[in-house]
């Protein structure tokens, strides 16, 4: 059993490390690591005789979570050298020590002697070493129970044994209703504990990916006033500036997030994204190649530099790293898509043709390619074609904004007013704010 526990911590210790939760960046030191493991080991065994105020997630003990857990926190090291003296003097008995090393060493890679992540304890931690310790209760009990020989006694055994089921029974059904969805999940942890940063961290996700831009602001501005040093609330509060194209107030958040942990390859792609959208293309492709570098098979990265350098008409070394996305996965359309706009770029226009349809093999209900094999039609001349094309694509989808900004620079190339009006009004109707519709606007005033 130990050895197949070692394999599979050794695996886990892998997993975590090539995600890198373990250069998971805190202010904490490895004295206040050890003592929050310590912590973690009675915690666990607390809430298993007393489960009340359950949560998925809990605030620092040392810091946020009041005088009952501080004071515990602090005597935490004497209760688990309390418990080594008894297990030593009790090691003739076989059950207490399997039970013990059952206990710590499924915990071992959660208690954060190196921390993994924000939290230094959690329920879903315990699940799994509370089985031995449920094992050796229940054995105690039932060795106590087989020792009765007073009838009435084992009666009231029994019935307060089936109340403590059906009280858990209860407590567990309870929290099912808590795990319905994200929103009761953190609003139930921030209830209990107001000042969980985690909890307030993912309530603001939750809010985020609802695009309630103005609470999940709220939320992570919370987190931040809990837990300064967490990172993970910048970089969101940048991707949600971004969303709102207010590049340069994304652009601080990144860089106060990768203050924190220099070694997140997504916010240097984020930051590098901001800059590529503000043109600042020299720092554009400086952070790209940043996320890279903490991550070799980083795609979206890889492509998108390609995408800066191309910018900066330096194609051969576009093309390096469009080939480097291609060698990581041959079939990444994103960068098939690439290669056929480089090739647009330098007047290559079959093989940038060749390139747009192998996207279309890829993702063949896509827009991706179609737009892009209109864009080339159009520079060809081949209106009717490139037409055809577009047509197709605002059938499926209406708002496809691209689609109908072709169409209006076709439009206004064949000189059909009407047609020119129609498309146009509808890219403003759209999105006016639309980086191409601005510059196509900024095309029409000059010419005005």
């Amino acid at each position: 059993y130990f050895i197949i526990s070692a394999i599979f911590l050794y695996i886990l210790y892998k997993g975590h490390k090539e995600t890198r939760q373990i250069d998971y960046q805190t202010s904490s030191t490895m004295l206040q690591n050890i003592l929050y493991a310590n912590f973690g080991l009675v915690f666990y065994l607390i809430k298993f005789v007393l489960p009340f105020k359950l949560s998925n997630c809990y605030p620092l003990p040392d810091k946020y979570w009041g005088q009952p857990m501080l004071t515990l926190f602090r005597l935490a090291p004497l209760l688990v050298l309390g418990l080594i003296i008894f297990i030593i003097w009790k090691r003739k008995n076989k059950k207490l020590v399997f039970v013990s090393l059952f206990y710590f060493l499924n915990l071992l890679i959660v208690l954060q002697l190196t921390r993994t992540g924000p939290a230094v304890v959690a329920d879903r931690y315990s699940y799994i070493p509370l089985i031995g310790v449920t094992y050796l209760v229940s054995d105690k009990f039932f060795d106590f129970f087989d020792r009765q020989k007073n009838k009435i006694f084992r009666i009231g055994l029994i019935s307060i044994s089936a109340a403590v089921v059906l009280l858990l029974s209860f407590l567990t059904w309870n929290r099912c209703g808590v795990w319905k969805n994200s929103y009761t999940l953190w609003n139930d942890a921030i209830k209990k504990y107001p000042n969980t940063f985690v909890a307030h961290n993912h309530m603001a996700i939750y809010y985020q990916q609802e695009k309630n831009y103005d609470m999940a602001i709220k939320h992570f501005n919370k987190t931040i006033d809990i837990e300064p040093q967490y990172y993970g609330p910048y970089n969101n509060l940048g991707i949600i500036y971004h969303d709102k194209k207010e590049y340069e107030k994304a652009i601080e958040y990144y860089n106060r997030g990768i203050m924190l942990n220099p070694y997140s390859h997504q916010q240097y792609y984020n930051l590098a994204y901001a800059y590529h959208k503000l043109n600042k293309l020299d720092d554009a492709v400086i952070n790209y190649k940043k996320a890279i570098d903490l991550r070799k098979n980083y795609l979206s990265a890889i492509n998108n530099l390609a995408r800066a350098l191309m910018d900066q008409k330096k194609f051969i070394e576009a093309e390096s790293y469009i080939k480097l996305a291609i060698k990581y996965n041959p079939d990444y359309p994103h960068a098939y898509l690439a290669y056929g706009d480089l090739y647009l770029e330098q007047g290559k226009y079959n093989e940038a043709e060749e390139y747009y349809k192998k996207v279309d093999i890829l993702i063949p209900d896509n827009p991706l390619a179609g737009n892009k094999l209109a864009v080339l039609y159009t520079v060809k001349k081949d209106y009717d074609k490139a037409i055809g094309i577009l047509n197709g694509i605002i059938e499926k989808d209406q708002k496809n904004i691209q689609a109908n900004l072709q169409l209006a620079k076709i439009y206004k190339q064949l000189n059909n007013q009407e047609k020119f009006k129609f498309y146009f009004n509808k890219v403003m109707e759209i999105d006016p704010s639309d980086k191409d519709v601005l510059e196509f606007k900024k095309q029409i005033d000059l010419i005005k």
